[in-house]
């Protein structure tokens, strides 16, 4: 019986000894931190006695930390990475606010110069003794030119840089703005000539906003966006509707023409300095916006794919389209109509001065 004990001690003790000699050379292995660091660094026990030898330990425990080390330098990459991503998603929703901001403004100063004309009409019949067939030829010559030049400038725009066709157009119907008074003591054709480039270079406007708001502005914003861009154009018309008065009062009609003109220029000097034709990473709403979702890095080319196949049948089967077609039309037909001679007939058949004919004109 002594005998199957001790052989049965015997083997216990052969079983568990590589164990525990193991679980001393490598306390990492088996024991949780706290146990660790005391073999590690040999803290005294109860007995005031070392612990066994340390070298394999700290070799284990070594290359530990430094998978340690790597993974965190790993995790900190990634997270600088990301943020990286957020923040220049952020810049370009920045940037792109910026951009139709300045989009909002070139709307203002486009109705500034199309309206000075139908406030400086009234002075200038005196001054050049301008017949009513006359002044209805110069308040139409401008529409004319915008109808013409606005179908190939809105191919044009997608063909090649939005960005530079419409600092063109600005700076196109800001000179002539400019030049009006010099072309209307030359005679009435270099007037009609004067206005009708006005309008065509004015028709880029339209085409250009709608496109700066597709590539810059998330889908869920740009029915604000362009609610907030048809405002701004109506601002413009009241502003001239105030303005002018108070300039043909003080300083004559053609310092209406040189003020309204000088604002497309001053506009140019932003807009060229800030815009771009499109985001120089293409990026979901989620994502540009820095919310939620997976962040993308394929580059896309410097501007979008241009559109050179029109849907010709589709557009001429559109119910839509041509509804909302006639719905303009008629709008238009009104509106025009209204801005370009109610300055005049106030005027001539209620003998109001310039303020009050504008005042309720804009009314």
């Amino acid at each position: 019986m002594r005998a199957i004990r001790s052989l049965l001690v015997l083997s216990l003790s052969s079983l568990s000894l590589p164990t525990f000699t193991n679980a001393f050379l490598h306390p990492c292995n088996y024991f949780p931190a706290p146990r660790q660091r005391q073999l590690m660094y040999g803290r005294r026990s109860m007995a005031g006695r070392h612990s066994l030898p340390r070298v394999s330990c700290q070799k284990a425990q070594a290359e530990r930390e430094r998978v340690l080390i790597d993974r965190a330098s790993n995790m900190k990459r990634l997270r600088a990475k990301e943020e990286g991503k957020e923040e220049r998603g952020s810049t370009i929703v920045d940037e792109g606010r910026r951009i139709v901001f300045l989009c909002c403004l070139v709307g203002a100063v486009s109705s500034l110069d199309r309206q000075a004309m139908s406030i400086a009409i009234v002075p200038m019949s005196g001054d050049f003794g301008y017949t009513e067939t006359v002044k209805g030829s110069i308040s139409s010559i401008f529409s004319l030119g915008y109808t013409l030049a606005l179908p190939p400038l809105g191919l044009a725009q997608q063909l090649s840089s939005p960005r530079l066709l419409l600092a063109s157009g600005v700076a196109s119907w800001s000179l002539f703005t400019l030049l009006t008074p010099l072309a209307a003591e030359q005679g009435v054709s270099y007037l009609l000539a004067a206005r009708f480039m006005v309008g065509a270079a004015e028709a880029v406007t339209l085409p250009t906003v709608q496109t700066f708001v597709s590539r810059w502005i998330r889908p869920q914003e740009r029915a604000t966006a362009l609610s907030v861009l048809s405002t701004c154009f109506q601002v413009g018309t009241i502003t001239a509707l105030v303005a002018a008065p108070k300039i043909v009062s003080e300083q004559g009609w053609q310092q209406v023409f040189t003020t309204f003109g000088s604002f497309g220029f001053v506009w140019l000097l932003f807009w060229l300095s800030i815009s771009k034709d499109s985001p120089p990473v293409y990026m979901s709403s989620e994502q540009v916006s820095g919310v939620k979702g997976e962040l993308e890095t394929e580059r896309s080319k410097e501007t979008f794919e241009p559109s050179t196949k029109l849907p010709w049948r589709q557009v001429r089967t559109s119910k839509s389209l041509w509804s909302t077609a006639a719905a303009h039309a008629a709008n238009n037909w009104g509106l025009y109509v209204a801005l370009a001679w109610l300055p005049s007939f106030f005027s001539q058949n209620y003998h109001m001065d310039l303020s009050k004919s504008s005042l309720y004109s804009k009314e």
